[in-house]
């Protein structure tokens, strides 16, 4: 939690980032940055509390990447997904 948002702020958030994420996936959209979230939240379905270094997610991402269609998606270019996935301007949580 933030010193900006309450715990109330980061539940409602919770809609719209799924919404966000499962946009992401659409061809053009942020596919890269969607499977980066996708790696990231199997990591921690795994029992891995610690950061996941970026290097590994991203590695672990390209095997979500080319299950949902890989290049014909029009994935972006990992800086552009890692700024996708961990910023939300305004918002109390990011993906």
């Amino acid at each position: 939690m933030t010193d900006t948002f309450g715990l109330a702020e980061l539940l409602a958030d919770g809609p719209e980032l799924a919404r966000d994420w499962q946009n992401g996936w659409r061809p053009g959209g942020h596919p890269r940055g969607a499977s980066l979230v996708a790696a990231a939240v199997d990591c921690r379905r795994t029992g891995l509390s610690d950061p996941v270094p970026v290097e590994l997610l991203a590695e672990l991402a390209e095997h979500y990447l080319g299950a949902r269609g890989g290049a014909t998606l029009r994935p972006e270019a990992l800086d552009d997904a890692e700024n996708w996935a961990g910023n939300r301007p305004a918002a109390p949580a990011a993906c």
